[in-house]
């Protein structure tokens, strides 16, 4: 067993912070609070560190378990810094300011832990129970609206990065520390505070990964999983959103019953196939005990209609989510009595002294152990971390959901049940020196044409469907979204055109060139773009040519990788990262 994490020193340059109490275990981390040395004293701060024990020794597969929980929170670290940046502060928790000196490093090794530091988070969101059946409000109904709505636009938000959660649980989502919320209500001032976490598990929404939805594992929590990844299947956003389902019905048992410690009734199952089966009964039963233990008709007919829509979109459908708001916004649940037990624990909250709130602060009703499917899910990422950083998270560094052979992530590119893939006739756009490159025009290329002469008819109603391999195009599309030569695309391909110099008049010996001489702040040679797809994700490395002049989401860099998303800005002109 690894010594305790607490009492650690971490530095950034001559600044130094101390981890402090341990305020809960998570599934692959030990979450401690964070201190700021100054002066020879240890003050508080309000961000949280998770630390992993690393491996004494390494194993030659890299599958032991303490391998794999810090390859795990070496890649939670990487997507909330990359693929999660915009999301920080509202959605999901805060991480460090790396241009503040102010703040504690990110992430690093440090006396035989990794650590990866974010903002500290106050209680589960199990704690909004006691809070809404002891406020003061006359109405006979607490309205869960709110709380449902906010955390599904948490997983929308995630959804919309092109990342499936796979581990949706009560525990991930959390009521941050600030004390200034905004609503009217207190069901809309709990709900500005919710905040989801733990995303070591995420994994990226690819053309391969959707093209099938057989050969799923049960990845994540059994007691929240959908029926779909009980029977086998991948999950997909449909999953997540059943899971959410779920974690709302324990919410509405324990305000209906007054009963803090209420639980779903599939709990009691002693094996995943046990909670799988139980689950399916009472899931697909109306009538059935679980759904009366909801509240009362009203809010009943309300989640079925949630669970109705969630559970009828297919593997590769991409859900509605303004219906499911409109849906979620009706939930109400008859107003009960607290019962001795959520009195005990609600009255001990009010009592405690001045002690800042903590993730320990709240404790859950105890469950049956049912722990994420993680060990499976770590052996399946980053295979090499020699790249990784010690102190800080370097710019040249790149994360990976290695177990995929990553592709472009445009939802337009996921073809569903019912739909053919067809021959992609989008022309690869190309400048030349001296030149502003010309709007794009459709034209068929050798490869196309010698595909079309193997097509094959296999619904009988003319309908043509290519060969797989004659689809996969890997690369970015650099689109000019901002400035003179707003509209122009420019696209980077594997084997085709990987390197482009971007600038007023560029040169190059290597690569294409694009001129953009209407820019008038641009440099002759202001920037050149490299397509990096070493590690199986596809980024293009950004390197300045203009001492200076060259952002990546307004972060002024010299050699830095961008991803998909990720916006460049030079000049007057901002080029924006898009899937090919």
């Amino acid at each position: 067993m690894a010594p305790s994490p607490v009492g650690i020193e971490i530095s950034k340059g001559k600044r130094k912070w101390k981890v402090g109490e341990i305020l809960g275990h998570g599934a692959c981390a030990t979450v401690c609070s964070l201190g700021k040395i100054e002066n020879g004293t240890c003050t508080e701060t309000n961000f949280a560190v998770k630390l992993a024990p690393l491996p004494v020794k390494k194993t030659k597969k890299g599958n032991s378990p303490q391998e794999m929980n810090a390859k795990l929170l070496y890649y939670e670290q990487m997507i909330y810094t990359t693929q999660f940046r915009g999301l920080q502060g509202k959605l999901i928790p805060n991480v460090p300011n790396l241009s503040n000196s102010r703040d504690p490093p990110i992430y690093g090794d440090e006396s035989g832990y990794r650590f990866f530091t974010l903002e500290r988070m106050d209680t589960t969101i199990s704690a909004v129970v006691p809070s809404l059946l002891m406020s003061k409000s006359s109405s006979k109904t607490i309205n869960v609206g709110p709380l449902a709505v906010k955390m599904l636009e948490c997983i929308k938000a995630v959804h919309e990065t092109k990342n499936v959660i796979r581990d949706v649980k009560t525990e991930n989502f959390m009521l941050t520390l600030d004390k200034g919320a905004t609503g009217s209500t207190p069901e809309e001032k709990l709900a500005s505070r919710i905040r989801l976490i733990d995303l070591a598990i995420a994994t990226q929404w690819t053309t391969m990964y959707c093209e099938t939805d057989e050969g799923g594992d049960l990845i994540g929590t059994p007691l929240y999983s959908s029926l779909n990844v009980h029977s086998g299947k991948k999950t997909s956003f449909r999953d997540d959103l059943e899971s959410l389902g779920y974690v709302i019905a324990e919410i509405l048992m324990q305000l209906y019953s007054g009963d803090q410690s209420k639980q779903l009734p599939w709990s009691s199952g002693k094996s995943d196939e046990d909670i799988g089966s139980m689950k399916q009964s009472l899931v697909g039963d109306k009538e059935s005990e679980f759904y009366r233990q909801l509240g009362n008709t009203k809010t009943t007919e309300v989640f079925l209609e949630y669970v109705s829509v969630v559970r009828g979109y297919s593997f590769k459908k991409l859900p509605d989510y303004d219906d499911l708001s409109r849906i979620l916004s009706k939930l109400t649940v008859p107003r009960k009595a607290m019962n001795s037990t959520t009195k005990k624990t609600a009255a001990t909250k009010r009592t405690r002294n001045n002690k800042s709130p903590t993730n320990e602060d709240y404790v859950s009703p105890p469950k049956i152990a049912r722990r994420s499917n993680r060990r499976k899910a770590a052996s399946m990422i980053i295979e090499d971390e020699e790249g990784c950083p010690k102190n800080e998270i370097d710019d040249e560094t790149v994360y990976a959901d290695a177990h995929q052979e990553l592709h472009d992530m445009d939802w337009e590119h996921c073809v569903d049940e019912n739909e053919y893939p067809v021959e992609d006739s989008k022309p690869r756009t190309r400048s030349r020196a001296g030149r502003d490159p010309a709007p794009r025009r459709e034209r068929t290329t050798k490869s196309s044409k010698a595909a079309t002469k193997n097509v094959i008819d296999n619904d009988g109603k003319g309908r043509e469907r290519m060969p797989p391999r004659e689809l996969k195009r890997r690369g970015v599309r650099i689109v000019c979204t901002e400035g003179p030569h707003k509209g122009y695309i420019y696209e980077m391909e594997a084997g085709v055109n990987e390197i482009i110099t971007i600038g007023s008049k560029p040169t190059s010996k290597v690569g294409e060139l694009c001129s953009l001489k209407n820019d008038k702040n641009l440099k002759g040679t202001h920037v050149r773009l490299d397509l990096d797809m070493n590690r199986r994700l596809i980024a293009v490395k950004v390197t300045d040519k203009s001492n200076g002049k060259t952002y990546v989401n307004r972060d002024a860099v010299k050699s830095t990788k961008a991803f998909i998303n990720d916006v460049i800005t030079i000049g007057e002109t901002s080029l924006a990262i898009k899937a090919l």
